[in-house]
């Protein structure tokens, strides 16, 4: 596998499910494939600002595609 088909996976995570990925469009949403876990997490800090942990917050149903808006002007 040469460098740039490398996967780069952080110490502690595991690779993906295969057929779960996203895609960038030019100027466009991201497309999510594959139906992933879409949960919102808050970070959460301690008595002296620092962040220490994750709290779930609202999960999301995902369909086999999903489009997520970058623009910030979707209200859905």
């Amino acid at each position: 596998m040469d460098d740039q088909n490398k996967l780069n996976i952080q110490i502690g995570t595991s690779q993906n499910t295969d057929g779960i990925y996203i895609e960038i469009t030019e100027n466009g949403p991201y497309i999510l494939h594959g139906k992933p876990k879409i949960v919102q997490q808050f970070i959460i800090p301690n008595q002296q600002g620092i962040s220490v942990n994750y709290q779930e917050g609202e999960k999301f149903e995902a369909k086999d595609t999903t489009y997520l808006c970058r623009c910030g002007q979707s209200f859905n």
